[in-house]
């Protein structure tokens, strides 16, 4: 008995962590308050070492390109600032896909959210820069 109940806890942990399906990347990114075309113009990254890994806080500048949805009322040629963390683990787990460094000079789409200090973060998870 408990080595069938010590098997259910282990599949629910997996299932919590398992990647997320396209249709539920397409559902966030439906939902998020910013839907933009950005050309990222500058991009700052501050890497900091644990034992369990690394955390890669990005801070991007961008210039807004196109607008499909706007909560915030961004214009084309607006310039936005993006900051958001990437956590990498040393031991690779399963999960949803992390949210990629963004690189200077590319042009994107964005879905993003406005944090409480001002900044725009990623709002579709690992495909907050990814059209699907």
């Amino acid at each position: 008995m408990l080595l069938k109940s010590l098997s259910f806890l282990f599949l629910g942990t997996l299932a919590v962590q398992a990647e997320l399906s396209p249709t539920v990347y397409r559902q966030l990114q439906a939902e998020a308050p910013e839907a933009l075309q950005i050309t990222v113009e500058k991009v700052e990254t501050k890497v900091t070492l644990g034992k369990d890994g690394t955390d890669t806080e990005v801070t991007a500048t961008a210039t807004v390109k196109g607008v499909t949805r706007s909560a915030t009322g961004l214009k084309v040629d607006a310039t936005i600032t993006i900051h958001y963390n990437v956590i990498r683990s040393v031991v690779p787990m399963v999960g949803p896909s992390p949210v990629p460094v963004l690189e200077k000079a590319k042009t994107t789409a964005a879905f993003l959210k406005k944090d409480a200090q001002g900044q725009y973060a990623p709002a579709a998870r690992g495909m907050s820069f990814t059209q699907l």
